[in-house]
């Protein structure tokens, strides 16, 4: 991931005042259970976009998301988390995604 993946995203956080944002997801059995974002203010307070910009930006993060992580809802599915931060004027990105994994054992015997 690269900071140019985030520009659109970005300018519309600068442009509204936002400092950071942080989304959270899950999606298993085929489907996206959920996919959450919310912003903060320059003092970690909570801070709230227009629905139009809001919804903008959480549809180019879900398209991030798939773009690295094609096909993460499927199956067991996955989970995680994106923070992006304009704090200090330099974006910084932190992003965990997990995937849920189901291991197979095989124990055989013969005779």
């Amino acid at each position: 991931m690269q900071e140019k993946d985030f520009t659109r995203i970005i300018t519309a956080m600068r442009a509204t005042g936002a400092f950071s944002l942080r989304a959270e997801y899950h999606g298993a059995g085929d489907s996206m259970d959920s996919f959450t974002v919310s912003f903060a203010d320059g003092n970690g307070n909570d801070f709230t976009l227009a629905e139009e910009v809001a919804s903008d930006i959480r549809d180019q993060l879900c398209d991030l998301l798939e773009a690295d992580h094609e096909g993460w809802e499927n199956n067991e599915g996955g989970y995680g988390e994106i923070s992006l931060d304009l704090d200090d004027g330099v974006p910084t990105l932190d992003w965990s995604h997990y995937d849920y994994v189901v291991d197979t054992n095989l124990t055989s015997h013969e005779f």
